[in-house]
């Protein structure tokens, strides 16, 4: 429960003011993929905040199908809160092994919560 309200608290203090209205493609002078992470379209952004929303109603199918729908998106742009989110509804729907899968590429990308190296650390929400 604790954690949740921390991540909670996370996520609604997420900034998205930053984020562009198109994806930013950035090409490194030695062409080489950049590990940095890009910006949420408006659309991925709306996507990610209704999964948020249902995550916290307990509502993890429909968080689920609603990600998964999009999460190579997601993946392809580097995005480690949603990709953390991701992993959160796998262990919520008791697949933890995914889960951890997930978790680890989210602190890759990087821009995840406070939590995500006790995630990794314990293989579970605490």
């Amino acid at each position: 429960p604790e954690t949740s309200l921390s991540y909670g608290k996370f996520i609604a203090n997420y900034d998205t003011s930053h984020l562009s209205t198109e994806f930013e493609t950035t090409q490194p002078e030695d062409t080489t993929e950049t590990t940095k992470p890009q910006a949420r379209s408006k659309e991925l952004d709306d996507i990610y905040k209704r999964a948020i929303a249902l995550y916290f109603q307990s509502d993890y199918d429909k968080a689920f199908i609603l990600l998964l729908s999009n999460i190579h998106t997601f993946e392809d742009n580097k995005d480690g809160a949603a990709v953390e989110l991701y992993g959160d509804i796998y262990y919520r729907l008791k697949l933890p092994d995914i889960a951890m899968k997930y978790w680890v590429k989210a602190k890759e990308f990087g821009g995840t919560s406070d939590k995500i190296d006790q995630k990794i650390a314990s293989g579970k929400i605490n």
